[in-house]
């Protein structure tokens, strides 16, 4: 209940609609929902235009959710690894970082000065000897060399790069386990 939603027509200021009351039917599963209509809040709510393809979006209480609009030209990093730990002694796991646009573009051919670090704790695990790494660019592999000391640990893998002049990293962690 009270949750607000936009539905309208792209107008300046767009029709925004609360939830007001939630009634459940003689069929199962299915509810019947009173709307009660409220005003548009530039100060809660955002319409998101993109003027390339005239595609837009419209979020009620967007402000409330911690997320504020970003630049469309920024970008967000994701690094793909098939899991979530690496095993003392194991075979190489593959690292693969992908760059996106706020709107969901893959810029990753584009991207430029491509740096991987590999750290536990304090430690540059890559310096000390604690892991071999092979592959180059936004692709690597990285096997863990280190001793039984080590299990249970976190082994953070970052990813930096710069895209029109601006850096961005993005960062994944993996537990050390046994074999």
């Amino acid at each position: 209940m009270n949750q607000r939603m936009v539905i309208s027509a792209p107008l300046e200021k767009p029709i925004v609609w609360q939830i007001s009351k939630i009634e459940p039917t003689a069929a199962l599963g299915i509810q019947r929902i009173t709307l009660k209509q409220d005003r548009w809040n530039p100060e809660l709510d955002y319409i998101d235009k993109d003027d390339v393809d005239d595609k837009f979006a419209m979020y009620a209480n967007y402000f409330l959710s911690g997320q504020a609009p970003v630049d469309e030209d920024s970008s967000s990093v994701k690094i793909h690894c098939s899991s979530n730990t690496i095993k003392c002694g194991g075979s190489y796991r593959t690292f693969t970082a992908t760059v996106f646009t706020t709107k969901g573009k893959d810029i990753t051919a584009d991207v430029d000065s491509v740096k991987w670090k590999v750290t536990i704790g304090d430690i540059d695990a890559i310096e000390a000897g604690l892991v071999a790494i092979s592959g180059e660019g936004t692709k690597i592999k990285i096997k863990f060399l280190g001793d039984r000391s080590y299990l249970t640990q976190i082994m953070h893998v970052e990813f930096s790069c710069s895209y029109k002049d601006k850096l961005m990293n993005g960062s994944t962690d993996m537990t050390i386990i046994a074999m």
